[in-house]
């Protein structure tokens, strides 16, 4: 197995910097994230240090992990450490023969990306914070949760998982169009529960399984012609533990909720993972992974340092 970093650089306009490979090389003409091998003994933060001052002359300042994951190319096996550059100096150059170019998010879907880069440009559709709504009462929700949603969206979270088991068809169906329009008006993403598929004809950016949902999920026939059709759509999971991380992961789902990491009063009984549990559950998971259970985003510096992608949750986004 091959250590590799890559890195994800934002210019002020919110373009990634992709590099091609040049001929002569393996995979040549594949475009990519900047980066490359480790060497023994390197942390993450000085390889990317190291390979993007050779590659493209930059002078890395700051850096924080975003995501790791294993991939396997039929030459080569490899551990891919993905960094987000937070500082630097110097322009971008092609040291290295190779050609430059600065993608958005939604262009990369027409890029030829290498295999393992495609992976990457799909942990980059996911913003660090993730709101669940509360489930209430009819009249509550139909009132008040709107609101909730934009105060959640306000401080920072870019998606929203929508679920109301308690609300009729009849309520339901206004409340999630309401809330896809005003989500869709800033920009912000919305999941939904797998049974509400076919209820709005409003688009969805994706779907949520629930823990127990995830065993039969790859044999629901539903489910998979909706994947079909929508390749790009998100597909979230609930998960608990280490078997519902890995039932997630063979679903090829773009993110899992992992909870509870702290005590909740929703879920008393629950015992509570800790930062440590977090960190020993993510070293094991290539699925991008919200931390979830009394978190709020003020916790999303720890969270990633334990191994998260992100924070998710409720009333810590909106008490």
């Amino acid at each position: 197995m091959i250590r590799v970093v890559a890195a994800s650089i934002q210019n002020q306009h919110g373009e990634y910097l992709l590099t091609r490979r040049p001929s002569g090389k393996v995979r040549a003409g594949e475009w990519e994230f900047p980066g490359g091998k480790m060497h023994r003994g390197e942390s993450t933060h000085q390889a990317l240090v190291r390979e993007l001052r050779e590659e493209l002359g930059l002078k890395v300042l700051a850096s924080e992990p975003l995501h790791s994951f294993s991939h396997h190319y039929p030459d080569l096996n490899i551990e891919l450490n993905l960094l987000r550059v937070l500082r630097w100096q110097h322009e971008p150059q092609a040291l290295e023969q190779q050609q430059l170019r600065w993608v958005g998010i939604e262009a990369m879907r027409s890029a030829t990306l290498s295999a393992a880069d495609v992976r990457i440009a799909g942990v980059l559709q996911l913003p660090p914070l993730l709101f669940i709504t509360p489930n209430m009462a009819a009249l509550d929700a139909a009132q008040a949760l709107p609101a909730m949603v934009r105060k959640a969206t306000m401080l920072g979270a870019a998606l929203v998982y929508f679920r109301q088991p308690q609300l009729a068809p009849a309520k339901l169906v206004p409340l999630l169009e309401q809330i896809l329009h005003d989500c869709h008006q800033r920009a912000v993403g919305v999941l939904c529960n797998r049974e509400y598929l076919g209820l709005t004809a409003a688009p969805i950016d994706g779907l949520h399984l629930r823990a127990r949902e995830l065993s039969a999920a790859a044999q629901d026939s539903k489910l998979q012609q909706w994947r079909s059709q929508h390749p790009q759509a998100l597909l979230g999971a609930s998960c608990h533990n280490a078997a519902e991380l890995e039932l997630a992961a063979r679903l090829a789902c773009s993110h899992v909720l992992l909870s509870p990491v702290k005590p909740t009063a929703t879920h008393p009984q629950a015992k509570a993972l800790g930062w440590r549990g977090l960190q020993q559950l993510s070293a094991n998971c290539d699925v991008p992974l919200y931390a979830l259970g009394g978190l709020e985003p003020a916790d999303l510096d720890q969270a990633r340092e334990h191994g998260a992608y992100g924070v998710a949750g409720i009333s810590g986004f909106c008490p």
